[in-house]
């Protein structure tokens, strides 16, 4: 089985005529759907094919026909040997190289903006009045319950000490009244009227609690709503610091999106020009890369090209002379088949000829023999025969075949006699072997067939 690489530039028809085969037996060996499409680097293979040397004939009874020598080209068939393809030179081509990207004076000073910006961010909030809200909200939920000890209110002390100073001064001028109606004399009378009255400066006393719990109340009462509205005022204060502080970050942050929007327009449009520009330079590298490259492969192709042609070129001169070789031989040995072929003819005609004669002699004695029997009527018993002549030599005809065949038939031959002859007449070449037969069918009918 010979193989073969296919190498850049290679055509399917090249190879079978390399490999001295057809584009079709070729695809058909090796599983080839598109003939217009191969691949460099596969092997394709192809099976030798065996080659029949001539042969004499031995007899002339049986003539040989010589088979036709391959055609194939493989070197272990044909003795072709030339050597591999070979291109010594590589492609080579310096890789693009493009200077890195590096930011404009326009867009490193919006950078710096941006960064400004991002530095004077608003740092977390700071209350300065949580720790009163704190505070107050701490006295408003720790306040104690309302309660009441007139004991301990000062106002009732007052009207206390009022009262029981009163009182005295009520009772001694009660007893001093008494005292005088009795003649200046104290008694117990007047001392029962001065209790009386300074009870009731007392019982004053004791009306006026009421109004003091109230009084108490009320007070308890406005010191929670100023707590509460301490609160309020404190909370007032904080909302709006905290107003103020969320204004400062809205602020910010609008100025620091603008920069931002600024810092990206300007970096987008920079380095939009830098890629535009990288682009345009990669892209005349790859044209003069791919220019490079086809005449690398141009070049390639063409010296595989001239390889192919001196390859193609001393192949046909070797295959050229094995097949004048091939022809020589092939003529030789039609010429020695012909010689042979006529000489055999030459025998058979002459033993064709030889039977014919002997065949149509016979015929001829057989005729005659029933002719004068019929006309004396009995044979001449006890008398030697007269040798008959020897048959005289005619030229033979259909219509001299058909004369004998009827004097046959009336001498009473037998339709194997008859057969004989007509084949006799066939092999001898006188009738064609459709006349022979037409003469069977007629003279022999249901009888033989040629």
């Amino acid at each position: 089985m010979a193989t073969y690489t296919i190498k850049p530039g290679d055509t399917l028809s090249e190879i079978a005529k390399v490999l001295g085969t057809t584009i079709s037996q070729l695809a058909k060996d090796n599983n080839i759907t598109d003939v217009n499409k191969i691949t460099a680097g596969d092997v394709l293979v192809t099976p030798n094919l065996k080659v029949s040397a001539p042969t004499a004939s031995s007899s002339i009874s049986s003539p040989t026909i010589v088979s036709k020598p391959s055609t194939g080209t493989n070197a272990s068939s044909t003795g072709f040997q030339y050597d591999d393809f070979n291109y010594d030179k590589t492609f080579s081509y310096d890789d693009f190289s493009y200077v890195d990207y590096e930011e404009s004076d326009d867009v490193k000073a919006a950078k710096d903006a941006l960064e400004t910006q991002l530095a004077q961010k608003p740092g977390e909030y700071q209350s300065q009045w949580q720790a009163h809200l704190d505070e107050t909200i701490k006295k408003i939920l720790n306040r104690e319950k309302f309660s009441y000890d007139f004991n301990g209110d000062a106002l009732y002390q007052q009207y206390k000490d009022k009262y029981i100073q009163q009182g005295k001064m009520a009772m001694a001028d009660t007893m001093g009244q008494a005292a005088a109606m009795t003649g200046g004399y104290g008694n117990s009378y007047a001392a029962t009227v001065g209790n009386q009255a300074y009870q009731q400066s007392l019982q004053q006393l004791n009306d006026i609690v009421p109004e003091l719990y109230q009084m108490a109340y009320d007070r308890y009462n406005q010191e929670g709503q100023d707590l509460y509205n301490q609160y309020a005022m404190l909370g007032d204060r904080e909302n709006t610091e905290y107003g103020r502080y969320r204004d400062s970050v809205a602020d910010w942050q609008a100025e620091r999106d603008y920069l931002t929007g600024r810092y990206d327009s300007e970096r987008d449009y920079d380095y939009s020009k830098y890629t535009d520009d990288r682009n345009f330079k990669y892209n005349q590298y790859a044209n003069d890369r791919n220019f490079a490259y086809g005449q690398f492969v141009d070049d390639r192709n063409f010296a595989y090209d001239q390889y192919s042609d001196d390859k193609s070129y001393a192949y046909n001169e070797h295959r050229n002379a094995i097949e004048d070789a091939r022809k020589q031989a092939e003529f030789e040995e039609a010429v020695r088949q012909y010689n042979e072929q006529f000489k055999y003819q030459k025998e058979r005609d002459a033993v064709a000829d030889a039977q014919w004669q002997a065949t149509r002699y016979d015929s001829q004695q057989a005729a005659l023999r029933g002719s004068s029997s019929s006309g004396s009527g009995s044979s001449d018993t006890g008398k030697t025969k007269e040798k008959a002549p020897a048959p005289v030599e005619e030229k033979v005809t259909y219509s001299s075949i058909e004369q004998d065949l009827n004097d046959f038939i009336k001498s009473g031959a037998t339709k194997s006699k008859i057969s004989a002859y007509i084949r006799s007449a066939k092999n001898a070449g006188y009738i064609t072997a459709s006349q022979a037969q037409k003469l069977l069918q007629t003279y022999t009918p249901r009888g033989y067939t040629y």
